[in-house]
């Protein structure tokens, strides 16, 4: 019997799609009454364990909700747990984990997910409760499920492993319904996701490198009722909740209301959007269960009936694709194309995606394989039929297999521009612009060596920063510069290659580009340059560009020194031209920049007075404006010394 099984197995594993998924951590699942398929080879092997296997010490039997193996990546087993047993990869009670007893009774689905901070620790998260029978009279009732935690350090007992001291199935939340799954997260991050009982909401944890965060909430989608009015009556909330590959979708099925729905989930918030109901028999007795296809474009829905259900007596379940591509709701629904059928009424049903890139079905006493998963329902391969049977183990009612909840693990690093800083602006003299990032990460590292979430900018400039948010680097930057002043703009200035521009600025100085403060400036150098003025209370820049070109042959000459002392030798400032001046306007100021003398014509000269007073010795800056008869403009700018 043993040998015919496995020739079954093996045979009609040979046609499915050989792919195998790059992650090893999940390639051995855990069927139930110590049968397993091992997917590190190609096509997947059946393997069964006897007590005499392991040594009479193997408790594990049966496991009607999903369970969890974990491997490392060699695909060698590390522990497997079905919610309410760990043993280690000699299928021993794991070290730590034997004190603590819990029923077996109800379904405990449990998922494993390794700790984002340590890549040899594993945090395993159980339910527990779910229908059970209780009194004399054996009278039914659906206990709230409560989700446990505990965590297993994979380098302790030479590898094999031990349940961390006082955190073995720690209680972190109650009043749930039998369903688990988990997504993988952004920068190393897993999110583990539950469902309240008896109405609409979500719970999702983050587990980080700082710990397992508070759930976000999200109420959304259908209620899952679990509870009858007098509490004596079972319903089966429990049904399944897994997601896509890709992770960006979780698919709930089960309820008093038998519904099946899947929802948009935001991996960064942990928050779900976007329900989408699918189109499923609405019996109370009856219960569904699917899956994602594995390039999620599809879904696939097993539909079971019970026999005590208005529906004719037909132990059978009915298989179902979805083509979900639309993402409209209407259009899905018109797309649902029966498979086939096959027996079963479990009402702890599942599927799962396979290594192997096919879809495991685990109903009642057998595993049922999605073929060629991807495509349209007219080229999907469904087997119904297959099952390893363990002949050391009486077929009795309610025996089923089980899948497993794969074991998410955290993403690789990663670096991401990213704009979580304000835009690019200006800023006032004397004004503060404060940061505040700590809600981003865990460590800050910013240009100036500052290592804080909470930064000020004071001065222009250009700042950057980089967030560490466990493994993932997020760095981003702002450009502050001084505000500008449109209505007071020096424009971009072209001059004679011999003249020189002067500039009168009636603001507030603060600095030009030299350094200097002053409000006047003769500049007769082609370049760029600068000036920071104070305007409406704040610090603004203006720049302009002033370039050279040879615009003229008519030339002006001034002296740079004169001497008006009355010897009669240079007492007056004259000035020649060797063309003739259609205009001239000549202005000479001293050096607080008061004019000292002022002529609209190049035949008079400056004696060294202004207002009938005499001038100090010193040095004095001119100005001359002048057109030649080229009609070109001539612009003079110099200094001449006044001595006596």
């Amino acid at each position: 019997m043993k040998y015919i099984y496995q020739v079954i197995f093996l045979t009609l594993l040979t046609i499915l799609n050989s792919n195998i998924y790059g992650q090893n951590e999940n390639s051995i699942w855990y069927l139930g009454y110590n049968n397993f398929i091992d997917f590190n080879f190609n096509p997947a092997q059946p393997k069964q364990l006897s007590n005499q296997t392991s040594k009479g010490k193997l408790p594990l039997v049966d496991s009607q909700a999903p369970n969890s193996v974990v491997s490392d990546s060699n695909g060698q087993i590390l522990f497997i747990s079905n919610g309410y047993q760990i043993l280690n990869a000699k299928f021993e009670p794991m070290t730590g984990s034997d004190s603590i007893h819990l029923s077996p009774h109800p379904p405990m689905p449990v998922v494993s997910v390794r700790d984002p901070s340590h890549s040899r620790r594993y945090y395993l998260f159980s339910l527990k409760g779910g229908f059970d029978y209780f009194g004399a009279n054996l009278i039914p009732q659906y206990i709230p499920g409560q989700l446990y935690y505990s965590v297993i350090d994979m380098r302790a007992n030479g590898g094999l492993g031990e349940v961390v001291k006082d955190s073995l199935f720690i209680p972190i939340s109650h009043n749930l319904v039998g369903k688990i799954c988990a997504i993988k997260g952004i920068c190393g991050s897993v999110w583990v996701i539950t469902h309240e009982i008896n109405n609409n909401c979500f719970l999702a944890y983050e587990i980080n490198e700082s710990g397992i965060n508070n759930p976000v909430k999200t109420c959304i989608g259908h209620d899952i009722t679990g509870i009858s009015n007098n509490n004596t009556i079972a319903f089966y909330p429990e049904g399944m909740m897994n997601a896509s590959k890709d992770q960006s979708r979780i698919l709930v099925c089960g309820g008093k209301d038998n519904f099946a729905e899947y929802f948009e989930f935001n991996n960064r918030s942990g928050v779900f959007s976007n329900p989408i109901s699918l189109k499923v028999n609405q019996d109370s007795l009856s219960h569904n269960f699917g899956c994602f296809s594995p390039d999620g474009s599809k879904i696939y829905l097993g539909e079971t009936h019970h026999p005590l259900s208005t529906i004719p007596y037909d132990t059978s379940t009915f298989y179902y694709q979805f083509d979900i591509s639309s993402n409209q709701e209407y259009e899905i629904n018109q797309s649902k194309i029966f498979l086939g059928k096959g027996f079963g009424t479990s009402r702890n049903s599942h599927m799962a995606i396979g290594p192997d890139n096919n879809i495991y079905i685990a109903n009642g006493r057998k595993i049922g394989i999605i073929t060629n998963a991807n495509n349209h329902a007219n080229a999907v391969t469904f087997i119904d039929n297959y099952y390893v049977d363990n002949p050391s183990v009486n077929i009795v009612s309610g025996f089923t297999y089980s899948l497993i909840n794969p074991t998410i693990l955290p993403s690789e690093a990663t670096q991401i521009d990213s704009n979580f800083l304000a835009s690019d602006t200006s800023l006032c003299n004397g004004s503060e612009l404060k940061i505040n990032i700590n809600n981003l990460g865990s460590k800050f590292f910013w240009q100036d060596g500052t290592n804080s979430g909470d930064y000020s900018i004071t001065n222009p400039g250009k700042y950057w920063v980089d967030v560490m948010k466990g493994n993932c680097l997020f760095t981003d930057t702002i450009l502050i510069s001084p505000l500008q002043d449109n209505s007071n703009r020096i424009n971009d200035t072209t001059i004679c290659d011999d003249e020189a521009l002067i500039i009168n600025v009636t603001k507030d100085i603060v600095e030009w580009d030299d350094g200097t403060r002053n409000n006047n400036r003769i500049i007769n150098l082609p370049g760029t340059y600068w000036i920071d003025y104070v305007y409406n209370g704040c610090v603004v820049r203006d720049s302009f560009v002033l370039q050279h070109t040879l615009c003229h042959d008519c030339r002006i000459d001034v002296p740079n020194i004169f001497s008006p002392n009355g010897d009669g030798i240079n007492d007056q400032l004259v000035i020649t031209a060797n063309c003739d001046l259609e205009y001239f306007d000549w202005k000479i100021f001293d050096r607080w920049g008061n004019t000292v003398f002022q002529s609209n014509s190049p035949n008079n000269s400056w004696d060294g007075n202004t207002l009938g007073n005499i001038c100090l010795p010193g040095v004095y800056s001119y100005y001359i404006k002048a057109i030649g008869n080229n009609n070109i403009p001539i612009i003079i700018v110099g200094d001449i010394t006044l001595i006596r």
